[in-house]
């Protein structure tokens, strides 16, 4: 099981944030998601896009946070990136000079929560970039064709929310939404996030068919507790070895 932990880049400061990643990568995660703070965080869920908010509202040029991260590239070559943007970023970044940035430090794989500019989108499959495509409980044709269409990994609504519940979509909605993606042509790679609070969540996982689990505020809650951070991201570590 893969490990993914997130990266608020820019939070709580630039110099903590790339503290944090080194941490990241010596407790043994397998990859960061890291994201670069846009104008607007309106996709993400209040706790996540209030921390994208202060580190937008400390520093809003895009060069320092590419020039931060192709500093932790280079000195962590072996270290997987996903690159998580908003569309508005891509488009103030262009497709061009973004693949050109990803090819150039390692980067294979961006992940979008918005992005529907199917010229962007075309442009950075063309230039070798992998999109990685998100899935909901809600499974809208509209979303299994995005998820079909694009050549990254799947980004899998890992446990039900309360609305969910209430619509009677339950923990055995993602085992059914894992098969229909399969049944539906999909190779690739399904990793799981949203919700994940407990180990016990990474074997539920796998006994789902995801093959990694992404980690974001159960991780960034212990940002100031570093020791209490890499415990915790070794204890989950372990949960995807053994479960």
């Amino acid at each position: 099981m893969k490990m993914i932990c997130y990266l608020a880049g820019g939070y709580p400061s630039m110099e903590k944030s790339l503290e944090i990643a080194e941490l990241y990568v010596r407790a043994g995660c397998d990859a960061i998601e890291w994201s670069l703070p846009p104008k607007d965080p309106y996709v993400d869920p209040p706790y996540i896009a209030e921390k994208m908010q202060k580190a937008r509202e400390a520093c809003g040029d895009y060069e320092v946070y590419l020039e931060r991260l192709q500093g932790f590239c280079r000195r962590f070559p072996d270290t997987e990136i996903i690159l998580l943007l908003y569309q508005e970023t891509i488009l103030e970044l262009s497709p061009g000079r973004l693949a050109a940035f990803c090819r150039d430090n390692g980067i294979e794989t961006i992940l979008s929560g918005n992005l529907t500019d199917e010229a962007a989108k075309a442009r950075l499959m063309q230039e070798g970039i992998k999109i990685a495509a998100s899935m909901n409980y809600t499974m809208y044709p509209e979303e299994i064709s995005r998820v079909c269409s694009a050549n990254g990994f799947v980004y899998m609504q890992a446990l039900p929310s309360q609305r969910d519940l209430d619509e009677g979509r339950g923990r055995k909605t993602l085992k059914k939404a894992i098969e229909l993606l399969r049944e539906k042509g999909v190779s690739r790679p399904v990793y799981c996030g949203v919700g994940i609070r407990r180990p016990e969540d990474v074997a539920f996982i796998k006994e789902s068919g995801g093959q990694g689990f992404f980690l974001g505020s159960t991780l960034m809650q212990y940002y100031e507790k570093p020791e209490r951070l890499a415990e915790v991201i070794r204890c989950y570590k372990a949960a995807g070895e053994t479960s």
